[in-house]
């Protein structure tokens, strides 16, 4: 029952992290296109084996 609670709890941060992170996305390809630039930018999901990371563990960026 815990390992369930942890899931729907990691789940939710997830949920929350993304709500936060597509308006941002969205607002940096729409200033992209303002400036002519030929970019956008996207939001894409890896699972921690395709970090090469143990589950749980987080990344840090710089």
């Amino acid at each position: 029952m815990y390992y369930w609670f942890i899931y729907i709890l990691e789940e939710a941060i997830l949920q929350q992290q993304l709500l936060e992170l597509l308006p941002m996305v969205n607002e940096v390809n729409a200033i992209a296109d303002e400036l002519n630039k030929q970019r956008t930018f996207e939001v894409i999901l890896l699972p921690p084996t395709a970090q090469a990371l143990k589950y749980g563990e987080s990344k840090r960026t710089k």
